[in-house]
């Protein structure tokens, strides 16, 4: 019977090399990097999202004011036409 032994060829990398802040800035990046991709699409859809709801906001509040100024200037123009009407002439 033999027994076959599978030999793995590693990379020897010092412990100074991986202690080194290159190493570690390399990682991050590299880390950093990868999770840019993957959340760049929720993050983008959030923005969009939160662009439209404050553009409906505004849109309402301005329909809102803009009503309220109406209705002002409509009753301005009745409290004038009704105090015109009722003008008493003067007498001598």
């Amino acid at each position: 019977m033999t027994i076959s032994l599978e030999v793995h060829r590693t990379l020897k990398v010092s412990w100074l090399n991986r202690l080194s802040p290159l190493h570690y800035g390399y990682k991050l990046w590299v880390r950093f990097w990868w999770h840019t991709k993957a959340y760049s699409t929720i993050f983008s859809v959030m923005i969009l999202v939160l662009i439209s709801l404050i553009a409906v906001l505004l849109h309402t509040e301005f329909n809102q004011l803009s009503q309220k100024f109406r209705l002002q200037v409509i009753k301005l123009q009745q409290f004038k036409t009704a105090r015109s009407s009722t003008k008493i002439p003067f007498s001598k």
